[in-house]
Order: C-alpha cells, then sequence, then structure tokens
C-alpha cells in the first residue's frame, strides 16, 4: 500500500512535469492519460491491502489476487518507461543553440533516463521474483527498494534544479535570486540606436526546468 501511494504521488507528479515542459494541447492530454492511467496501479494496491486484511492471508495465500500483482507491476513498469521516453522527447525538442543550455537539456535527459530505468527494472524485478517463487516473499524485497526508488527520482528531480541553473549561469550559485539584465536594442525617432535594459530573474530561462 505504501509502495501504491509513494508511486501514485511520484507519478502524478512527473505527469504535471509533462504539462510544464510543453504547454501544446497534445501534451495536456497525455498528462491527463498519465495521471487517469497512474490510478489503476494504485486502486490495485488498494483492493489488494482490502482483501488480505479481510481474508486474514497474505497475497501469497490468496490464489485470486494473483493476477492484481501482476497487472500492477506490468502497468507501473510501463508507465515509468512511457513517462521517461515522453519527457526525453520533449527535452530532445527543446534544444537550443546555446552550448550551456543543450548541457542543462543533456543533464536533465540523462537523468529522465537513468531514474525511468531504475524504476521499471525494479519493478520488473519484483514481477519475475513473484511469478518465480509465488510462495515466497523474495518479491517483497524488490518492492521495498522501489518505494525508495520513487522517493530517490521525486527527491532527485527537484534537487536538480539548482544544478540546471547553474550551468546555464555559473555565476548563479544555490539560493541566488539575483537578477540579470537582459539588453534589447531598438530605434528610436531620430534613428538613434539606444539600449533598453530589462531585469529579468536570474532563475528565468528559455527552457522548462524538470
Amino acid at each position: 500500500m505504501v509502495t501504491g501511494v509513494i508511486s501514485l504521488i511520484v507519478h502524478l507528479f512527473l505527469a504535471f512535469r509533462i504539462r510544464n515542459l510543453n504547454r501544446a494541447p497534445i501534451w495536456t492530454y497525455v498528462a491527463c492519460a498519465v495521471a487517469i492511467v497512474s490510478l489503476f496501479p494504485f486502486a490495485i494496491a488498494i483492493v489488494t491491502t482490502w482483501r488480505i486484511n479481510t481474508g486474514g492471508k497474505f497475497l501469497t495465500d490468496v490464489g485470486e489476487l494473483r493476477w492484481m500483482a501482476i497487472a500492477g507491476d506490468v502497468s507501473t513498469s510501463a508507465l515509468d518507461v512511457f513517462i521517461a521516453t515522453t519527457l526525453t522527447y520533449q527535452l530532445y525538442h527543446g534544444r537550443t543553440s546555446l552550448k550551456s543550455t543543450q548541457k542543462a537539456i543533456t543533464t536533465i535527459t540523462v537523468f529522465v533516463i537513468s531514474s525511468g530505468a531504475v524504476t521499471a527494472l525494479i519493478n520488473t524485478a519484483t514481477l519475475i521474483s513473484y511469478l518465480a517463487a509465488t510462495n515466497k516473499l523474495v518479491f517483497q524485497l524488490f518492492n521495498a527498494c522501489s518505494s525508495k526508488a520513487y522517493v530517490n527520482t521525486l527527491m532527485a528531480t527537484l534537487n536538480l534544479r539548482e544544478t540546471v541553473l547553474h550551468q546555464i549561469n555559473p555565476s548563479n550559485g544555490p539560493g541566488n535570486t539575483n537578477f540579470q539584465s537582459i539588453v534589447f536594442r531598438h530605434t528610436n525617432m531620430n534613428s538613434t540606436e539606444t539600449d533598453e535594459t530589462i531585469p529579468v530573474p536570474s532563475k528565468n530561462h528559455d527552457i522548462p526546468l524538470v
């Protein structure tokens, strides 16, 4: 049940990130689809917990819950792979000609792929161990690791922002909220160029941060 709650929170958070990376209507639909699908393994976790508590037996002793365990692991793994693929696609098409921005996008992309692969592999290992030894508790070892992997994904995603901001602008230290200036040139009535400086927060850049 704990793993189901944690995975739901992380999947909803990542769906929110998908929506923020690109506000085109298609990605809004994709984010909504991810949010809806993420409710499926959560519902399975609730039903499984309720059935075990009311039946007084463990998951390995309730044969009718076998398909629920399989469906939960398969759907969660597929969702992790889909989210990682979607974010990677969005980041790839969000590249710019700025080297600092390209480096930041590469950093985020590597993180997205690795975190998605880790959670998907753990869920796959949980499924395989459950099918290989249904009457054993080996699968609980991977199930326990799954919740920790999701928490690490969420925390690392939030902590990654400072690293990416520093790559885009090395003068930005942790917690630095100083303003930078962007200079725009325009021509006045006398055809003389003047500079107009507009202060912009240092944490606003040309790419959304995951």
